[in-house]
């Protein structure tokens, strides 16, 4: 008699009886009790009194036993015996392909199971047992190939699609994927593990209100589900619908209580949330269970940074680091409290290692372009112009969408008069944020200063309507305004702008241009006196204040106002060439 093989048929072999105790012994070994198997399958195997039918399948039983056990080796060794007594015994190659398997021998149950099928060429679970193999080593075409044959000689096989499914998706096949799930969840409608790969291929295409539903029912079948409760608070918090992401991990904690990680996934959600104390609350109870875990320190230090307790975050951080020392997301936290902080040279440090990090591995971690596009900041802090360049590049040559390192590298380009460059990086922005009224903004002023003043004013007008308080954006469309010689359009929007801000010099200069070039140079100069008031030192609103005293016939004043634009910026060759016009030397 045969006991149940795992993860097959049941198949019983009559056995003759002997005596009162082969008889009691033939039943405990084909029984289910692996304890009791395996002494009784041994009394008759060590009995002598076995023929040689009977004698392979007390090791075949025995073997089943050991393997229930999970002692794999002895069970290998069993089928191999029930092997060599029956050459042609399906189940034993089933069962020691299993077991090979077990072991992550996969050629060698690959082995096995092609000859149980060459046996039984209609063995459905010979085909499903060798796909499994074959998709381990990761040759999903034989193992789909397998699973298609198995599925011709029965329909109804739910293990079959599902497996199949799962092969599909590896290769990136998701609607067969999906179809082979909704098959097998046709044929058992119970299928908690069809619902939970069905709802993951969805979530795959990006479908996540149908990986929600999914997620949801094998819920319903089983409210116990730790990961359906775990992929669908994921979605949930990918949706942003965080209280329904922080009550599937708070269900999760109900179930099993001492799980530290669950702590950690509810505390990251809490902190997006923006409930700081929570997440602190749930990290520290995530440390009190587990101490080793790097990502909970890493998430209570962010929290407690957010509360400016910066000397506790620094703390929590370089334990997460300590812990993994490998960790970009910890580095680039720690780095950027110590730049908020004013320690730039210890900011600089941890951002070159988490570059260097990146630099040699494997993972192309996208978290790294952020790493890139701080040091950018602070090397731009430093004045390192080129150095910046480099490192916003390298941001975007990791992450393309990184919209401000976009952003930071046209405000450079320009800074260098590449206009050009400037205005492609600012178009690079608008694509990933269309709305972004300070880029296009800057964009208008890029286009102006290449004397394109239509694209300009199209691009401010757009800022503007946008943000109707882009004070930016009405500037430059003022300055463009006054070289297309719209004065009194100009005039306007340079008014709306000391509207905005009364007190920034900038907004006068342009108005204080539009006057005089209008010929209204009285009230181009009271501009340009509240220009000077509010920036004393800002050679370019000193020059348009010596221009109208120029023209207003002002010689004495004119020439104070050049000597001084070229003292504050010694280089202007247009207040030398106002001096020149005066006849007075600089």
């Amino acid at each position: 008699m045969r006991t149940m093989l795992i993860g097959s048929v049941l198949a019983f072999i009559a056995l003759p009886v002997c005596a009162q105790t082969m008889q009691h012994n033939s039943d405990v070994c084909a029984g289910s009790d692996s304890a009791a198997s395996i002494p009784a399958c041994t009394a008759l195997i060590q009995s002598g009194r076995e023929s040689n039918a009977d004698l392979a399948d007390d090791y075949f039983n025995r073997g089943v036993s050991y393997q229930a056990k999970g002692l794999v080796d002895l069970a290998i060794a069993d089928f191999t015996q029930a092997i060599t007594l029956k050459p042609r015994d399906f189940d034993s190659y089933i069962n020691r392909g299993a077991a090979y398997q077990a072991k992550g021998l996969n050629d060698q149950a690959i082995a096995d199971y092609t000859q149980a099928i060459a046996i039984n060429p209609k063995g459905v679970l010979a085909f499903i047992d060798r796909g499994a193999a074959y998709q381990v080593k990761g040759l999903n075409d034989q193992a789909i190939a397998d699973y298609t044959q198995a599925i011709s000689l029965d329909l109804r096989s739910v293990p079959a699609y599902v497996n199949r499914g799962i092969a599909y998706k590896a290769k990136g096949l998701l609607d067969q994927a999906i179809a082979d799930y909704t098959l097998a969840i046709a044929l058992d409608p119970r299928q908690v593990g069809a619902y939970i790969k069905r709802g993951r291929a969805y979530e795959a295409k990006g479908v996540d209100d149908r990986a929600i539903a999914d997620y949801t029912h094998a819920i319903a079948l089983d409210p116990h589900s730790e990961e359906a409760y775990g992929r669908r608070s994921d979605l949930y918090v990918r949706e942003k619908l965080f209280d329904l992401s922080i009550a599937d991990l708070t269900q999760m904690i109900s179930i099993d209580p001492r799980n530290a990680k669950y702590y950690v996934a509810r505390g990251y959600t809490n902190a997006l949330k923006g409930l700081v104390d929570q997440a602190i609350a749930d990290e520290t109870q995530a440390i009190a269970l587990d101490s080793h875990l790097s990502r909970a320190y890493y998430i209570r230090g962010g929290a407690l940074g957010g509360k400016h307790l910066n000397d506790q975050a620094i703390a929590d951080l370089s334990q997460s680091i300590k812990l993994d020392p490998k960790f970009i997301g910890a580095l680039l936290r720690r780095g950027n409290i110590y730049f908020a902080t004013g320690l730039a040279d210890k900011a600089e440090s941890d951002y070159a290692n988490a570059i260097d990090i990146y630099a040699h591995s494997t993972d192309r971690d996208p978290g790294v372009a952020e790493v890139y596009f701080r040091m950018g900041l602070l090397h731009e802090g430093r004045s390192a112009i080129d150095r910046a360049i480099s490192d916003y590049t390298n941001a975007i040559s990791v992450n393309a969408k990184v919209a401000d390192a976009h952003f930071q590298l046209g405000n450079l380009y320009f800074s260098k008069a590449l206009f050009d460059q400037s205005i492609a990086e600012y178009t690079m922005a608008l694509q990933i944020n269309p709305k972004d009224d300070i880029s296009q903004s800057n964009r208008c002023s890029a286009y102006s200063a290449k004397g394109l003043l239509d694209q300009a004013i199209a691009d401010c007008t757009q800022a503007i309507a946008q943000n109707r308080a882009s004070f930016s954006a009405y500037i430059s469309r003022s300055h463009a305004y006054v070289r297309k010689g719209l004065y009194d359009k100009a005039i306007a929007d340079s008014t709306q702008a000391i509207a905005i801000d009364p007190a920034n010099p900038s907004a006068h200069n342009p108005r204080a241009w539009a006057y005089h070039l209008k010929g209204q140079d009285e009230l181009g100069l009271m501009d340009a006196e509240a220009a000077v008031k509010l920036a004393p030192r800002n050679a370019p609103t000193i020059e348009t204040r010596a221009e109208i005293y120029e023209r207003l016939g002002r010689r004495d004043a004119a020439v104070t106002d050049y000597r001084l634009a070229l003292t504050i910026s010694p280089n202007r060759a247009s207040a030398e060439a106002g001096l020149k016009r005066l006849g007075a030397v600089p």
